[in-house]
Formats: C-alpha cells, sequence, structure tokens
C-alpha cells in the first residue's frame, strides 16, 4: 500500500472516529516502521511461497471477499 494511500485514509478515520493518534507526521512513521521492521518479513515469506498479497488499496469489501476466499482455500 502506498504511502499516499495510508495518509488519506488515517485523516479520513481521524474525522470519523476523532482519534487523536492519526496524523499525517504519525502515518508517515507508522509507514516507515512498517518498511524498517516488516519489509524483510514479507520478502522471506515470498521467497519460501508462503504469502498471498491481498491488494490493499481496493475496497474494503473487496479485499474482505478476497481474504474470506483465501481462508476457505486453506481450509479445502
Amino acid at each position: 500500500m502506498s504511502l499516499e494511500i495510508i495518509k488519506k485514509r488515517i485523516l479520513e478515520r481521524k474525522i470519523l472516529e476523532h482519534r487523536a493518534d492519526d496524523s499525517e507526521k504519525i502515518a508517515v512513521r507508522r509507514f516507515e516502521m512498517y518498511e524498517k521492521n516488516i519489509e524483510p518479513v514479507i520478502k522471506f515469506y515470498k521467497q519460501s511461497n508462503l504469502l498471498t498479497v491481498v491488494n490493499g488499496e481496493k475496497a474494503i469489501t473487496e479485499i474482505s471477499d478476497k481474504i474470506s476466499d483465501l481462508i476457505e482455500g486453506f481450509k479445502g
């Protein structure tokens, strides 16, 4: 997910939920921490063929449907 999408979603959430911890500065910091700490883990699982990527920039219903389909596929 791009930093711009993350900033947009956090600012929208702040408006809806009135959260004090949602700001552009915090969004950038969270994104930087994600890139530093999570990206190596993702790389490992991709190389091991143990990762399925779901596009988090789609509509929430599309994301939820995709995840549900993946879970059902694992259940067999």
